[in-house]
């Protein structure tokens, strides 16, 4: 059950990560909905001369389903390439909860302000338990589900 939860509360936050920063121009810049990929001029920003990023990975202690392709992905290097796909790929939303489903996870958490995911997760699969963490507020409600 752990491994199950917790692979579908990661795909959850891996997906609403960038849909409530309003303030940060980057992260406007390569905003999705679980229905449309960003446009190409959306995705192809330069950045400021001297900014580098710098990505520290390590590989994951669950698989990731990943939004672009709804597949597990059970390495560092496959999540990052996965990552760098959904930039400019659809997010193939239903998929991935139903490839949740099929593997067994029952209990979802959106990470992040809003509920959209959540929503569309009820509806894909109705018999699941989905949680918001919202505000650190939720946070009891969410450590309830290790007991």
């Amino acid at each position: 059950m752990h491994f199950k939860t917790s692979c579908a509360a990661l795909a959850l936050s891996v997906a609403s990560v960038a849909l409530g920063a309003n303030d940060d121009p980057f992260t406007q810049s390569v905003r999705t909905t679980p229905h449309r990929a960003p446009t190409e001029e959306a995705t192809s920003f330069k950045l400021p001369p001297g900014f580098t990023i710098t990505l520290v990975t390590a590989e994951p202690r669950v698989p990731i389903v990943a939004n672009v392709d709804a597949e597990p992905k059970r390495t560092a290097a496959s999540a990052v390439e996965a990552l760098v796909a959904q930039v400019s790929s659809p997010v193939r939303w239903e998929d991935v909860v139903r490839r949740l489903a099929s593997e067994g996870a029952t209990t979802y958490v959106e990470v992040g302000p809003g509920s959209v995911l959540s929503g569309l997760v009820r509806k894909i699969h109705r018999d699941a338990t989905v949680m918001t963490f919202g505000t650190p507020d939720d946070l009891a409600q969410i450590e309830a589900l290790r007991s």
